[in-house]
């Protein structure tokens, strides 16, 4: 390799170009949205590699428009909590085909209650089972809760149906659509859904195409983990794990892999992130780069973008009320009512104008007693 090129592709990847590597980051904007009078709200996903970024604060960003680095005093940029603008929702898909034995039920139910402890404090948890038969059953859903709290799973035994058959394809078309109807509910302006799917085998019921299966999970959006037993060769199984795909070794440790399931998703949704701040623009079409940098243990900082458009037009100085602080005063602030006149004096007393850029107004010396 011609050493001049070399030394170049080596300054690229330093760089960090905005993707995701060793040095840099994948910034991706979900939505941009703008609301008079000049507030702009950006949602985006930070990662490095295959892994989320979760722990970024208002110092690991910059906004620039129109290629101009913004003042974040100045245009009051912050971050708002997720909540205002997105919503999570979190399926448990559970293969229970092949009538298992109440020890390795007892493991799923334990695995699943470590997964719905670690999610939940994110997002709401569905867990659902299926086997041959024609619909999945859904075994419990679990509420968004502000702290990690452990709560069982019930037992899956009543939901077993004695089919033996396995339905995968059906069942993840059914819960691609259940998901799709709790986040719409929601109204939030960015929509995040996660199916995981603990599973034993490839599809043997063949009632659902692949193919439909297949075109409901890329228009989705979503994201699709696979759980499935190590060194187990699954048809299919690079499809149902989409996004990721985790191997347990045995039913015994099957638990704790659900637990880093739990703890991976929760950071995916944390990784989301929503900037707010005030336009500098009042016309026209801008363009947004939202730089981000972040400090490794190391020493090494990584750095990535994302590049996106919005129109500026009517914007005026301000944002709403519970937005990001005020570019300029809307209102100038009523002025302090005028003094009664003071007694005359050989002092020229000071003007009404005078008075309002003095610290303190001069008055005369009192009228009797002793005055040095």
């Amino acid at each position: 390799m011609n050493i001049k090129i070399g030394i170049a592709l080596l300054a690229l990847v330093l760089s960090g170009c905005g993707m995701g590597g060793i040095f840099g980051l994948g910034v991706h904007t979900q939505k941009t949205v703008v609301r008079p009078p000049s507030d702009v709200q950006v949602i985006l996903t930070v990662s490095n590699g295959s892994q989320p970024v979760d722990h970024l604060a208002e110092h690991n960003f910059k906004i620039y428009e129109n290629d101009l680095l913004l003042d974040r005093n100045e245009i009051g940029l912050r971050l708002l909590p997720k909540t205002s603008m997105t919503a999570g929702f979190t399926v448990l898909l559970v293969d229970v085909s092949g009538q298992p034995d109440e020890s390795a039920l007892r493991r799923i139910e334990r695995g699943a209650t470590h997964l719905v402890e670690k999610i939940s404090v994110t997002q709401p948890v569905a867990v659902v089972v299926f086997d041959g038969s024609a619909r999945p059953r859904e075994v419990a859903r679990f509420s968004q809760v502000e702290r990690a709290t452990v709560r069982p799973v019930p037992s899956l035994k009543p939901f077993l149906s004695g089919d033996q058959s396995r339905d995968v394809n059906g069942a993840l078309l059914s819960v691609i659509r259940g998901v799709q109807l709790e986040l719409t509910k929601t109204k939030k302006e960015a929509q995040f859904g996660t199916i995981i799917t603990l599973l034993q085998g490839p599809d043997l019921a063949g009632r659902t195409d692949e193919g439909a299966v297949r075109k409901a999970i890329f228009e989705s959006g979503y994201t699709f983990i696979s759980v499935a037993p190590k060194g187990a060769s699954i048809e299919g199984l690079s499809l149902i794990g989409h996004t990721r795909q985790y191997e347990f070794d045995t039913m015994d440790t099957l638990p704790m892999q659900l637990s880093d399931v739990g703890m991976h998703v929760r950071a995916l949704f944390n990784s989301h992130y929503v900037l707010s701040y005030c336009s500098p623009g009042r016309a026209g079409e801008r363009k947004l780069k939202v730089v981000v940098k972040s400090e490794r243990d190391s020493g090494m900082n990584q750095r990535g973008s994302t590049k996106t458009k919005f129109s500026a037009q009517g914007f005026v100085g301000g944002c709403t009320e519970g937005g990001a602080p005020k570019l300029v005063k809307l209102t100038p602030t009523p002025a302090a009512p005028p003094a009664a006149a003071p007694p005359a004096s050989t002092d020229s007393a000071p003007t009404a104008s005078d008075a309002g850029e003095q610290e303190e107004v001069i008055v005369p010396p009192p009228s009797s007693g002793k005055y040095e």
